[in-house]
């Protein structure tokens, strides 16, 4: 599994994009607003950079309204502030509790009635058909980001709440293993503490076309995979059917 270069341009500018700021003259954060770049380099490892600062900055202005909460005795502040972390920063064992909380999830009856969706076997199902059911309502919408944040606070719950999970969502900075391969990440190299491995490999078409991006379309090659997945926490037993029987 590997992003070709116009791929990984491609993605970073849509996301820097949308994401940069418009310079302003008065900052008091450590990173000044008016240095912040306001064009996405061409450059992958130079884009990927202007990402992290572009976060960087988000987690400055965050930590200092948490600050000023704290200091106005708010319920949500600095002390009690949940952090969801990129997943190469999560312990071997932070990964692994993670990995076993979505493995009980997907041990748990779907609470979706099997007439609305009969393929929902688990809770963790529940939430797969909850976002194809609802993805022409959530999708090039104005409440893209607003449905999505709650949707992952509800899953982060269930993890919490029924499966005893003690950390919160991790999250994956794709930019950082973009150009390299994602195989090579720690979260798909297919270890016991990583998400998952590469499928076993399919051949099939030639390049898949994401729909309803252009002009231009988005093409993406064919990859490495594609098949059952055979290796990490959430490899599948039966080979011919990829059924949902974990080893």
């Amino acid at each position: 599994m590997r992003f070709s270069t116009p791929l990984t341009l491609t993605l970073l500018s849509g996301r820097l994009s949308s994401a940069l700021p418009a310079p302003q003259e008065e900052s008091t954060s450590t990173i000044v607003q008016a240095s912040l770049p306001t064009v996405a380099s061409t450059n992958p490892s130079v884009a990927s950079d202007q990402v992290d600062e572009l976060a960087q900055l988000a987690q400055q202005q965050a930590n200092a309204s948490l600050t000023d909460n704290a200091s106005k005795r708010s319920t949500c502040n600095i002390f009690n502030v949940a952090v969801r972390r990129e997943w190469s920063s999560l312990s071997n064992k932070e990964r692994k509790d993670y990995t076993n909380a979505v493995l009980c999830l997907q041990s748990k009856k779907a609470n979706t009635p099997t007439a609305l969706v009969p393929g929902a076997k688990s809770r963790y199902d529940d939430f797969v058909a909850l976002h194809i059911n609802q993805t022409l309502n959530i999708h090039y919408t104005g409440t893209f980001l607003g449905w999505h944040r709650y949707y992952t606070w509800q899953y982060e719950q269930a993890l919490r709440n029924e499966c005893g999970y003690k950390g919160y969502q991790p999250y994956w900075n794709w930019a950082n293993t973009a150009a390299t391969g994602m195989e090579k990440s720690s979260m798909l190299d297919g270890s016991d503490y990583s998400m998952s491995g590469n499928g076993e490999y399919l051949a099939g078409p030639g390049e898949i076309v994401i729909a309803n991006t252009g002009p231009p379309e988005i093409r993406l090659p064919r990859g490495s995979g594609g098949g059952c997945v055979k290796s990490g926490p959430f490899k599948v037993c039966l080979v011919c059917t990829c059924a949902s029987i974990r080893c």
